[in-house]
């Protein structure tokens, strides 16, 4: 009886492989999932993701690069190629369509020296573009080439119709800086990464330093000053060398809040109600412990600053507030707030 049972079991078929589906519903799962796997889609085989890229240069002198890019592609239907396009978005800016038809897997793609964020779909040719929830995505480092020039000479400046440059003696309304004992020393605070904001610091980099007074002293020094991310793959950045290329001090510092107080003040709400905290001090020493314990590796590497520098950024205006109150208990006269750079769509606020 046993051994009849099993035979008679294993004779019991397929319609018994899944509970309560029967053979016709089985089918049509499987033509849905086949269906689900054969839609078309893309990867980005280069730049890798992080990577640092050095681009050509197209020779107009506005620091665009060419990016090659090194796309596969996946599932194509037989009439794909004629068919279907792809759409590239940058830093989540403006967007590019190429086809159809498909373009070639190897491209290049013009964009200004910085690090940016690129997207990369596949679309029908009448299907819209959609919101790159099912983009292929990269990360990458566009920089120079070792040698290119990236910032113009002061003979290279062209005096534009409408446009009053300054005359004469560049410190002649600043004798006052004879009589300092020390150049004025200028810390400006940003990421490692190559964008508007950094190639600002370049130019402070490169032309601060040789400004002198009427005596021949220097007028100013420059440090740099860096909030090491949690990422560790992002503890250092193109512009570094750039920076000491030039003995320009990089000052890496890193602040962390302690957990009683992120359990206290909530999540996702501490840069808030700490930058809210520093503003309601007046001096250092106000503060309790632990809340001076999160700023005071920032503290260090300003302090004796003249002027404090940083650019603006909607999206962090928590952060640049708390740096800003930071600076100011830790006696910084002047605290310069830059616009931010506008190719990026984030206005300033």
């Amino acid at each position: 009886g046993i051994y009849c049972a099993a035979r008679k079991a294993a004779t019991v078929p397929y319609r018994c492989i899944i509970p309560h589906t029967t053979m016709p519903k089985q089918f049509r799962a499987a033509l849905l999932l086949l269906g689900a796997a054969a839609r078309p889609y893309i990867k980005i085989a280069e730049p890798l993701q992080d990577a640092v890229v050095y681009g050509e240069d197209d020779g107009t002198g506005q620091n665009i690069r060419g990016v090659r890019l090194v796309l596969h592609y996946y599932d194509l239907p037989d009439d794909g190629y004629d068919r279907l396009r792809v759409v590239t978005r940058v830093d989540r800016g403006y967007t590019n369509t190429l086809g159809p038809p498909l373009p070639d897997s190897t491209l290049t793609l013009s964009s200004r020296l910085g690090t940016h964020f690129l997207e990369i779909v596949l679309r029908d040719r009448d299907e819209p573009d959609g919101d790159f929830g099912d983009a292929a995505t990269v990360t990458y480092d566009l920089v120079p080439a070792p040698g290119d020039a990236i910032l113009r000479e002061a003979g290279e400046v062209k005096d534009v119709e409408g446009v009053i440059r300054p005359r004469g003696d560049e410190l002649s309304h600043a004798a006052c800086l004879d009589r300092r004992e020390r150049p004025i020393r200028v810390v400006l605070a940003g990421q490692l990464q190559l964008g508007g904001q950094s190639m600002l610091a370049l130019e402070q980099a490169r032309r601060l330093p040789l400004i002198k007074t009427w005596s021949g002293r220097r007028a100013f020094s420059l440090d740099f000053a860096f909030a090491i991310p949690p990422q560790p793959n992002r503890t250092t950045g193109p512009l570094e060398p750039l920076l000491k290329a030039l003995d320009v001090p990089v000052h890496k510092f890193y602040t962390q809040i302690p957990g009683h107080l992120v359990r206290e003040w909530g999540r996702g709400n501490t840069t808030n109600r700490l930058s809210s905290i520093l503003a309601a001090a007046r001096h250092l020493d106000d503060l309790a412990e632990d809340v001076r314990g999160i700023i005071q590796p920032f503290v260090d590497v300003v302090k004796g600053a003249d002027i404090f520098s940083f650019t603006n950024h909607e999206n962090h205006r928590h952060d640049d507030r708390t740096m800003v109150e930071a600076a100011r208990l830790a006696g910084v006269p002047h605290i310069l707030c830059e616009p931010s750079n506008l190719w990026w769509g984030s206005l300033p606020t």
